[in-house]
């Protein structure tokens, strides 16, 4: 014959399996969430004569898809092809914002233009440059991490109606550690790199 178990010892050992359980999930810790500004790039020279004597038009940074989240992303060498998002850690802003505001304060800095605009309502301008975000991902690679961005930039005359310069830039950099601090240097190293090289285009343009 089974031995009855009284009900107040069914609910004891049920309360105490109840705080047994609770304190295992207690002890989990809960990750925190981390969230990254975009550094400036650092002009270190101001060009003697703006290459553009009328006012130019910076006009928001397009971006589609994933590229218009605050999520960071990240891919592998063995599935480049397959991007995958950080959950605990964000930008504080969409990349394609912050790429626009980077991007105008080094315009300023350097003097590119005697006026520049932050959108055609202001005043009428005397050319418009388009930028279109195409890649801005972390590569883990084997023994080191990577940076890889891609900006197309689409320079048009507006009093002409012309197109003076449409060209894809990418740039690759390595960071100077895994961290993923490091890993946000490293991204306005390689937009720097993309400003830099898009202005001798423009420079040998317009001579």
């Amino acid at each position: 014959m089974q031995a009855k178990i009284p009900n107040g010892y069914r609910v004891a050992v049920l309360l105490w399996a109840i705080v047994l359980l609770s304190g295992c999930v207690m002890t989990t810790p809960v990750p925190d969430d981390h969230y990254y500004r975009l550094p400036p790039v650092a002009v270190t020279d101001r060009l003697p004569t703006p290459l553009f004597a009328g006012p130019l038009l910076l006009a928001p940074v397009r971006s589609s898809g994933i590229l218009d989240e605050r999520s960071l992303l990240y891919t592998t060498e063995a599935k480049p092809d397959e991007l995958q998002r950080y959950y605990y850690r964000h930008w504080v802003d969409a990349p394609a914002r912050m790429i626009h505001a980077q991007f105008s304060n080094w315009l300023e800095q350097r003097g590119v233009a005697a006026t520049l605009l932050g959108n055609s309502r202001q005043q009428p301008a005397m050319a418009r440059l388009d930028t279109t975000l195409l890649q801005f991902e972390r590569l883990m690679a084997k023994d080191e991490i990577k940076v890889r961005v891609a900006l197309k930039l689409r320079l048009e005359n507006l009093t002409s109606n012309s197109v003076l310069l449409a060209k894809t830039y990418h740039a690759e950099v390595v960071a100077a550690d895994a961290s993923v601090y490091q890993t946000v240097v490293a991204y306005s190293r390689a937009l720097g790199d993309i400003y830099s090289r898009w202005l001798r285009d423009v420079a040998g343009v317009l001579q």
